[in-house]
């Protein structure tokens, strides 16, 4: 496949494995501390 070897293929999925490792926790705890924060807003005007 592309002449690709093995080693090579591994190492790419390695990679996508581990940035999608990285975004996908960062996407929740900024969408969790979004929510925390609107959700503050929300009690504190009543609006």
């Amino acid at each position: 496949m592309f002449g690709l070897t093995a080693l090579e293929l591994a190492r790419i999925q390695f990679g996508f494995t581990m940035s999608s490792q990285i975004i996908f926790p960062a996407i929740t705890i900024g969408l969790a501390s979004y929510l925390v924060a609107l959700e503050g807003l929300w009690l504190w005007k009543k609006e």
